[in-house]
């Protein structure tokens, strides 16, 4: 395995979603990669300070719109348009 070949495994390595044998290879890379090592470790700190911020505020806009959409629609009236019969 390669440096590049590495990269495109990296985030499933570190969020450990990797197939073993997958894994073993990007493992075997590690022990004699020091640079991707390096590479590992800033994209573990990365993800652990992620996982500390404070979930996102949806937009205002969003919240309207969503309040709009689970508002029940008017029913029509049943029964009226047999009810002249």
């Amino acid at each position: 395995m390669t440096c590049r070949q590495l990269t495109d495994d990296l985030l499933d390595f570190v969020a450990e979603e990797l197939a073993a044998e997958r894994r073993g290879l990007v493992q075997l890379h590690l022990d004699g990669c020091p640079a991707c090592v390096a590479l590992v470790y800033s994209y573990r700190v990365v993800a652990e300070v992620a996982r500390r911020l404070p979930p996102p505020e949806p937009p205002p806009a969003l919240l309207t719109r969503l309040a709009e959409l689970a508002r029940p629609s008017p029913s029509p009236e049943w029964g009226q348009r047999g009810a002249e019969s």
